[in-house]
């Protein structure tokens, strides 16, 4: 799929295909099968063309070989090229639960690497430490990392309720549809107070991975991996392993109801469902459909009763509870009981109970969630978490009958309460409440172990009770109205008592809670977790905490780059004056239009269109540009530098160095007049260190070859990482050397991005038919720059026209011969010339380079092998191979 994807789209006529990018990781459990899917294809190939089978580009057989749309690469760790250095072994896992399925030797793996790119080209490699090292966004997300995630107890907010996460998971591969909440305070554009429900483009099991476990000052909990983020009102997007104490992490405070919750019941209300040995032989009724008085029992059950052997009762302790709840209860037992009186049971101590003793019921309940446990575990059922509204907000209202209270008070503050026992059962409510848009802290009013009772039996045994810890949830300041408004109390008194509060303006002494402050990060050990991909804002809420979804950003998934290149020789003059930085380089006037292009590319971003909006939103959040340069391969020709050379690749680093610092510096200026790009402050600390990496990069260039460029390129480097520290950047990402295939033609360049010339003569068709041969107009200027005179420098021309090389030209003097090497043919680069120069350049690029290692057909696997494993050394991030005539 993904590969014949890519080969719906053509580009440059009829020789190329898509220009997409197909990766898996070194641990995957199919990498192996991956490494050869081309290999296989190839060889098919070549099988199909000797047979006399039309499978060129567009040969009416081609559309059976597969893999040939799409490029191929593995991504690699340091990890893994450690292991491959010491000869170690590596585990391949499960992308489900991270399992090891196989363990192979990490040689074994490279060498395979290494023998099908030698075979047919593919796989390349990519570096994802090196990747991940100069990551200026890394706080918004590793670039490729394995997903942050949750644990399966997390509760997701959607249309149908709290939803655990493992259950959410298997609802939907049943087929099952759901939306999520998402606040728009989150949101890549400007950040609005809202709730909205999305459809999710994915949830999934994420692995098994390492959890911690952060709890709050409200009392707020969540366990997620430690590269999760969570969203705070003073900088944005922080991960879970970053949270500082200081952090005001933003709670869900909006009502977002459980819109498509069904009003059925959901599990059986066939009461023979239910029915054990032993059990009572009468008829009963189970209710199939919610309703406001069934919800209400169950939080009165929940806070005053217990379920218990055979018995469900419920306590009600003064006559207004009698006369104002228990009739209302009284009347539904005695429906479910098939109409047969329920006597009330008035106690020792004053109080009565309704006691059902029917094990059908009591196992009914159970199946809702209703769990027969001491007090300190209760919990709110699950069926209540994903119940309409109103059902929710009835059982609400029977616990706060059964256990609330309201508290006004001038010097203390005034608030609705709820107590508790059961530290979960509180935690629970919370998250209900929020649904509602109502915010609560839990407090711990009572230790438990401290005081208590004791008392002699009849026996005589002396039997002491210690008292359980106790905790208050409470609802302060502004959530005091939407509780009024959706939940209340049915008690007339405690009503009474909330609306003398609601109609308290003042209402003073407490805050609303909005946000959370961290209290503690628990490493919770190792669980299986998961992940959904929220498409408009890409965060969802998690026990009612707003929360980053699966890792959105590649650096960045979902976003574009607006590519610029700017031609390198059109800098050089004509003059061979060595006073001016490298014979003539224009340094002003490079800086010039590195400063006119960049703000073009910036002013783009935002008047451009993309394909879908979650893109258009991406990008303009985070800005990336991706300026670079052509024609490298003919100026340094145009210098009679080899490409393959010290000095060669002094210049090219040198320019780059200046290209990369003078565009982060006019970002830098853009960003005081217009602000930094959104996600800067999130990621203030990642950005200005990559742009110190930058600076430090440019101190320790060589400035002997060009020292008016290093010195050009080191001001702007320490100008822009001063501008930064102050003001930001507007730009996320600066640079990249793109291939300039198609504008290099337009550009009229001899070679393209970096890389070196092709041949030194170009063939051109002519209209009338035929062709002509030119050579490269490059070589007469590289001439006169290394001393020939007009006589020997037309020689040379005429030799390299008739005999297509310079090799054998008697005019050239030996040592110039390297000046005039090209990527193919008789006078080529050696293939580690190519990875050397993309080393001296890399540390001066935001992004990666699009380039070719071109290798002759005679090289062997141990070259590939060696010429991965200097890639690795020198700091790329990518790398890719060309062997001649290793494609059909």
């Amino acid at each position: 799929g993904a590969d014949a994807s890519a080969g719906t789209i053509k580009s440059g006529g009829k020789t190329r295909r898509a220009a997409k990018m197909v990766i898996l990781d070194i641990d995957h459990p199919d990498v192996q099968e991956f490494i050869w899917c081309k290999a296989r294809e190839e060889r098919k190939i070549r099988v199909l063309a000797d047979a006399g089978f039309e499978v060129g580009f567009d040969g009416a057989d081609s559309h059976s070989i597969m893999y040939q749309n799409a490029n191929n690469s593995v991504r690699v760790t340091d990890e893994f090229m450690e292991a491959v250095a010491a000869d170690a072994d590596w585990d391949l896992t499960a992308v489900t639960d991270g399992s090891v399925i196989e363990t192979v030797p990490a040689r074994s793996l490279f060498r395979q690497m290494s023998e099908a790119a030698w075979e047919c080209a593919d796989p390349g490699i990519q570096f994802d430490t090196a990747i991940n090292r100069w990551h200026t966004a890394s706080n918004t997300g590793r670039i490729s990392a394995s997903n942050p995630c949750f644990t399966g107890d997390s509760l997701v907010h959607t249309d149908r309720g709290l939803v655990r996460f493992d259950d959410l998971v298997d609802r939907i591969n049943r087929g099952e549809e759901f939306r999520v909440w998402t606040h728009d305070a989150t949101g890549a554009g400007e950040p609005t107070e809202g709730v909205v429900l999305t459809s999710p483009d994915a949830v999934m099991i994420t692995g098994v991975n390492p959890v911690l476990r952060l709890q709050f000052n409200t009392g707020h909990e969540v366990r997620c991996t430690p590269n999760h983020r969570l969203f705070t009102a003073n900088r944005g997007w922080v991960e879970a392993h970053e949270l500082s104490e200081e952090d005001d992490v933003r709670l869900l405070d909006l009502p977002s109801f459980a819109e498509e919750a069904d009003s059925a019941i959901p599990v059986s209300s066939d009461p023979e469902h239910y029915r054990a040995s032993g059990d009572h032989a009468g008829d009963l009724r189970l209710p199939d459909e919610w309703s406001a008085l069934f919800g209400h029992y169950l939080g009165w059950l929940i806070g005053d009763g217990s379920t218990s052997g055979t018995t469900t009762a419920t306590v009600y302790g003064s006559a207004e509870d009698r006369d104002e709840i228990m009739v209302r209860h009284h009347a539904l037992l005695e429906w479910i009981n098939d109409d047969r009186p329920l006597k009330a049971s008035e106690q020792a101590n004053g109080t009565v109970q309704l006691r059902l003793s029917r094990r059908r019921f009591k196992r009914y309940l159970e199946a809702l969630g209703v769990l027969s446990v001491t007090g300190a575990h209760k919990v709110v059922p699950w069926s209540i978490l994903q119940a309409p509204p109103e059902i929710a907000a009835a059982f609400l209202r029977g616990l706060f009958d059964a256990d609330g209270c309201v508290y006004r008070s001038e010097d203390h503050g005034s608030y609705v309460g709820l107590s508790s026992i059961s530290r979960g059962l509180l935690v629970g409510v919370q998250r209900l409440l929020q649904t509602f848009g109502i915010t609560s802290r839990i407090h711990a009013t009572g230790r438990g172990g401290v005081g208590g009772l004791e008392y002699t039996r009849s026996d005589g045994t002396v039997v002491s009770y210690r008292s359980k810890a106790t905790w208050d949830l409470r609802i302060t300041g502004r959530s005091v109205e939407p509780f009024g408004a959706h939940v209340g109390f049915d008690l007339g008194r405690k009503q009474g008592l909330l609306n003398g509060l609601l109609a308290d303006r003042k209402r003073v002494g407490y805050r609303t809670a909005t946000t959370a402050r961290l209290v503690a990060r628990i490493d919770d050990g190792d669980e299986l977790t998961y992940n959904l991909t929220e498409p408009r804002n890409h965060s969802y809420v998690v026990n009612g905490l707003l929360v980053s979804n699966c890792s959105e950003y590649v650096h960045l998934d979902d976003s574009a780059c607006n590519l610029a290149s700017i031609n390198l020789l059109k800098f050089l003059g004509d003059t061979d004056d060595d006073s001016d930085a490298i014979g003539g380089f224009d340094i002003d006037g490079f800086r010039h239009a590195i400063e006119v292009v960049f703000t073009a590319q910036e002013i783009l971003v935002g008047n451009a269109d993309y394909p879908t909006e979650t893109i258009g939103e991406t990008t303009r959040a985070f800005r990336q540009l991706g300026l670079g340069y052509a024609n490298l391969g003919a100026l340094l020709m145009a210098l009679g530098l080899p490409y393959d050379s010290d000095d060669g690749r002094a210049v090219a680093a040198a320019i780059t160095s200046v290209m990369t610092g003078h565009a982060y510096r006019t970002s830098a200026r853009l960003a005081d007049r217009m602000g930094p790009f959104d996600g800067f402050e999130h990621n203030r600390q990642p950005m200005l260190g990559v742009l110190e990496m930058h600076r430090d990069a440019a101190e320790l260039l060589d400035a002997e070859v060009a020292p008016a460029l290093v010195a050009a390129g080191r001001t702007a480097w320490f100008e822009a990482c001063a501008l930064a520290q102050r003001v930001g950047v507007r730009n996320s990402q600066a640079t990249v050397l793109a291939p300039t295939g198609t504008i290099g033609l337009l550009m009229d360049c001899d070679t393209t991005g970096i890389e070196p010339d092709l041949s030194l003569v170009k063939h051109k068709r002519l209209v009338g038919g035929g062709t002509m041969s030119i050579v490269n107009r490059t070589v007469p200027r590289a001439l006169r720059r290394l001393g020939y005179d007009e006589a020997s420098a037309a020689a040379v021309e005429a030799w390299v026209d008739e005999h297509q090389t310079m090799v054998g030209c008697p005019e050239i003097r030996p040592e110039h011969l390297a000046v005039f090497a090209t990527s193919m043919g008789d006078n080529p680069i050696h293939h580690m010339g190519h990875v050397r120069m993309m080393g001296a350049v890399q540390p001066f690029l935001s992004g990666a380079i699009s380039k070719t290692c071109n290798m002759p057909e005679t090289v062997s696997v141990d070259d590939v092998e060696e010429l991965y494993l200097e890639s690795w050394r020198l700091g790329l991030k990518a790398v890719a191979i060309y062997r001649d005539n290793c494609k059909v």
